[in-house]
C-alpha cells in the first residue's frame, strides 16, 4: 500500500472514530439520565458534559481546518488547537473516570461493613440462642418464647440478605458503568491515534522523494535518445 493510499485510509479512519465519539458522548449521557446511573457520581457527568464541549468544539475547528489537514502538504501549525484538543481528551477522561472508579468502590466498601456489622451480630444472636435454649428449664422461660426469638433472628437475617441483594445489583449496575467509561476512553484515545497516524503519512510523504512528472520523463527520454 503507498502513502497515498495510506493517507486516505488515515482520514476515513480519523472521520468515522471521531463520529462515533461524539454519538458515544450523547448517549453516554443521555443513558445516564434516563436510568439516574449517574445521580451518585457527580464527577462523572461533569466530566462527561466538559468532554462533550471539547469535542462539539473540535468538530466546529474540523470544519474550519478540514482542507489543511486533509491535504498532503498541510503543516500541523495551522491546526494546533485541535490536536490540543483531540490528544488532551483522552488524559482528561481516564483522569476524570478513575476518581469516579475510586468513589464507587470506596461507597461499596462502606456498604458491605454496614451489612457485615449487623450480619455478624445477628448471627451471634442467632448461636446464642441456640446454645442457650437447651440447658435452661423449662418452667423458667416458656419454650414460646425461645420460639419467638428464634423467629425474630431469622427474619432478620431474611431481610439482611435482601439488603445484600439489593447492594450487590446496585454495585453490578455501577459496574457496568466502569465499562462505559472504559469504552468512552478507548473513543479518546482512538481519535488521537488516528491523527496521529495522519500526521506521521504527512511526514513521510514529505520526506519521500518527489515523482518526477510525466513531460520531464519524456524529456529527458528524448534527450537521451538523441545522445
Amino acid at each position: 500500500m503507498d502513502l497515498r493510499t495510506q493517507f486516505e485510509l488515515a482520514k476515513r479512519v480519523y472521520m468515522v472514530l471521531k463520529l462515533g465519539q461524539l454519538v458515544f458522548l450523547v448517549v453516554h449521557i443521555i443513558y445516564s439520565y434516563v436510568v439516574k446511573a449517574a445521580d451518585d457520581a457527580i464527577i462523572t457527568v461533569i466530566t462527561s458534559c466538559f468532554i462533550l464541549v471539547l469535542v462539539s468544539v473540535s468538530w466546529c475547528m474540523l470544519y474550519r481546518i478540514s482542507a489543511t489537514l486533509f491535504s498532503q502538504h498541510g503543516y500541523y501549525q495551522r491546526y494546533f488547537n485541535l490536536i490540543v484538543l483531540d490528544f488532551f481528551n483522552p488524559f482528561f477522561a481516564i483522569g476524570g473516570y478513575s476518581i469516579s472508579v475510586y468513589n464507587i468502590n470506596l461507597e461499596y466498601d462502606e456498604l458491605k461493613k454496614k451489612f457485615y456489622s449487623h450480619y455478624v451480630k445477628d448471627s451471634i444472636g442467632l448461636k446464642m440462642n441456640k446454645m442457650t435454649r437447651f440447658s435452661r428449664r423449662l418452667d423458667n422461660q416458656p419454650i414460646d418464647e425461645d420460639i419467638e426469638t428464634t423467629t425474630k433472628l431469622i427474619s432478620r437475617e431474611s431481610i439482611r440478605h435482601g439488603k445484600w441483594s439489593s447492594i450487590s445489583y446496585e454495585y453490578y449496575r455501577k459496574f457496568l458503568r466502569v465499562y462505559r467509561y472504559i469504552v468512552s476512553s478507548f473513543w479518546h484515545i482512538a481519535v488521537a491515534c488516528a491523527l496521529g497516524w495522519i500526521e506521521f503519512i504527512k511526514y513521510r510523504i514529505r520526506r519521500a522523494p518527489q515523482p518526477v512528472q510525466e513531460v520531464e520523463m519524456v524529456a529527458m527520454i528524448n534527450a537521451a535518445d538523441d545522445v
